[in-house]
């Protein structure tokens, strides 16, 4: 495997391609192969097993008055510590006949899964084999070989197996690798009928947001973990990491082309967007106007900022990209870059929308919301504006009764928690729209074009039909745009103490 080298503390994980991975049934004890084992399988399989280190045979941990801790689901622990495995919401499993000659300072192995939905493996790795492990996540494979299953209450060391066998269901879904410090790396296998393949993309996105790394000495008391997402008050911190952007031919718009993978170095999101409260406090504290509209006396839409109580929480609109940057930088923030905002909103794999693939209108703050149907074109959006929806778009010019505040439809926030990335309203970034450059962007921290007409409006709003509100759709809009479905939340770089 070579000589460990250092290793940059990201997350990251693969996307397969669009076949699902299919392996192979396991119907009896998983020592042996099953008969469907095919050639391909077994010599992928092979390879991997001898990439994570597996030796053959496994011993029962023997007893000690030496005390265990509590297991924890994510974390890594250093050879020869002891765990107890008592929480009843996971299942955990350790590979069986993991060699115990690692040095003291190396973490060892430890699996677990979700019951029935998901298989996560945790094991020591260095720089060069994550091209491995990529390849290996490519093949159709039978990884399940080698796992016991231990149950809750389990007294195990982790370089050892205790339990019954593991009886493994057919792989299907994708497959996930998050790469961490400590040269560690959980590879993720989900579980199931291929009929609840609607949740695997969100199902991937909570285990990885979720999962931690760290070491544990058998004496020392346990540390706070890293973890991959954060909540740091009313904002989420995100670690640098690769992610999809952009849409396949026929998938998407043009400007969404060509679909590449990215860098972005860790950056903070606003959980909600920027609300009447927060600009209020912002216009008391500034007296800002923006320049081009300080002698407008018909542009008077935040002259004396008044704004009904009952909807203090409800984003700000009628705001341009100027007054937008005006309030990140007050707030000791910035605009979030493009590339930022759909890392936010589509996560590392590139989902359709923030909470998966499928569509589902009690989500989004859109056209279809209000109908209170699924309008399945945007021929038919419009036509249901134009009719039943004419008086709420009254309504919204005079009150701004369409917006929704942020407790409003929890089921469509991302896995990390940021709310109404999808519909509500549009929000402005930093950058200059161009509807070429993602051909010609940088793969790590595209700063966006350097000049242009237009700045970049994402996310869709309470007006817009679900084809506008999926996490690829880019738009742009001169500066200063003001209209009642515009609005925008602040990010900040990690470098910057919240």
């Amino acid at each position: 495997m070579g000589t460990a080298t250092s290793f940059v503390p990201a997350l990251r994980w693969t996307r397969l391609p669009d076949a699902r991975l299919r392996g192979d049934v396991l119907d009896r004890d998983i020592a042996g192969c099953p008969p469907s084992f095919s050639v391909v399988s077994a010599a992928a399989l092979c390879c991997l097993l001898l990439l994570l280190g597996f030796a053959s045979g496994a011993r029962a941990f023997p007893g000690s008055e030496e005390a265990f801790q509590e297991a924890q689901p994510g974390i890594t622990y250093q050879a020869g510590t002891r765990l107890r495995i008592s929480d009843t919401d996971w299942s955990f499993v350790v590979p069986n006949g993991w060699k115990s000659n690692r040095s003291e300072d190396s973490p060892m192995p430890f699996v677990y899964s979700e019951p029935g939905k998901a298989l996560g493996m945790v094991f020591p790795m260095v720089d060069a084999t994550r091209d491995s492990i990529r390849e290996q996540l490519s093949q159709p494979l039978s990884l399940l070989h080698g796992l016991s299953f231990v149950p809750s209450g389990t007294e195990v060391e982790t370089a050892h197996t205790m339990g019954r066998s593991f009886q493994s269901e057919e792989l299907v879904g994708r497959a996930l690798a998050v790469f961490g410090p400590e040269q560690a790396c959980v590879l993720y296998f989900l579980m199931g009928p291929a009929d609840e393949a609607s949740d695997y993309d969100a199902t991937l996105e909570r285990l990885a947001a979720s999962t931690r790394f760290g070491t544990q000495n058998p004496n020392q008391a346990s540390s706070a973990p890293s973890r991959s997402v954060e909540a740091e008050g009313d904002m989420v911190t995100i670690m640098a990491g690769t992610f999809l952007r952009g849409s396949l031919p026929g998938d998407g718009d043009p400007d969404e082309e060509p679909q590449r993978v990215l860098y972005l170095d860790g950056f903070r999101l606003d959980r909600q967007e920027v609300t009447n409260r927060r600009y209020r406090a912002f216009l008391q504290a500034t007296g800002h106007r923006t320049p081009e509209h300080c002698c407008d006396p018909s542009y008077n839409l935040w002259d004396g900022y008044e704004i009904d109580a009952s909807r203090l929480d409800h984003p700000v609109v009628n705001v341009d990209w100027h007054d937008a940057e005006a309030f990140c930088r007050w707030d000791g923030k910035r605009l979030p870059r493009e590339a930022e905002w759909e890392r936010a909103a589509r996560g590392t794999h590139g989902r359709r929308f923030p909470w998966s693939d499928l569509w589902d209108r009690t989500r989004a703050n859109g056209a279809s919301y209000w109908a209170n149907q699924d309008l399945l074109t945007v021929e038919a959006a419009k036509a249901w504006w134009a009719e039943e929806g004419a008086a709420l778009l009254n309504q919204e010019e005079a009150h701004g009764l369409a917006t929704l505040p942020e407790q409003a439809l929890p089921l469509g926030a991302t896995p990390e928690g940021l709310v109404h990335l999808a519909g509500n309203v549009w929000e402005w970034v930093a950058d200059w729209y161009d509807p070429a450059y993602y051909a010609v962007a940088p793969e790590r921290n595209p700063p966006g074009p350097a000049s242009g007409e237009y700045k970049v409006l994402r996310g869709g709003s309470w007006l817009n039909h679900q084809a506008f509100l999926r996490g690829a759709v880019r738009d742009g809009s001169r500066p200063t745009m003001r209209n009642h479905g515009t609005g925008f939340r602040c990010a900040q770089d990690l470098t910057v103490t919240p």
